[in-house]
């Protein structure tokens, strides 16, 4: 069971599943990336407006994330000590794959918290 996200009301059917491709923090040398089967659950709500709903993976991951909190958090911490270029390189080396775009992208989610998709354009 899934509680709706937008009535709370437990889902107690599936509606369908898919799978999610989700990368994390390098283990024992080798790239970690983690396959999630997600079921689409149906709501009961007849008053709620979300009719179907994927269950949510709390401080795995986030909405449309592709990749864990715990990865996120390894980019904003080497890319707020080092600039892009050098992150990209020392986190490829650690079998972390990246691009310098999306490591300053995290930096300034830790400086403002805001939407900053406009500045990378």
């Amino acid at each position: 069971m899934a509680p709706c996200p937008q009535c709370g009301t437990s889902g107690s059917r599936v509606h369908s599943h898919y799978q999610r491709t989700i990368a994390d923090v390098a283990f024992s040398g080798r790239r970690l990336i983690l396959k999630l089967l997600v079921r689409k659950w149906i709501c009961l709500e007849a008053s709620c407006s979300q009719r179907i709903f994927a269950e949510r993976f709390p401080g795995l991951v986030q909405r449309y994330a592709r990749m864990t909190d715990r990865l996120g958090k390894v980019l904003q911490s080497v890319g707020a000590t080092t600039n892009g270029a050098d992150s990209e390189r020392i986190l490829s080396s650690l079998d972390m794959p990246t691009t310098a775009k999306t490591i300053i992208r995290r930096v300034l989610q830790l400086v403002n918290g805001a939407n900053v998709r406009r500045f990378l354009r």
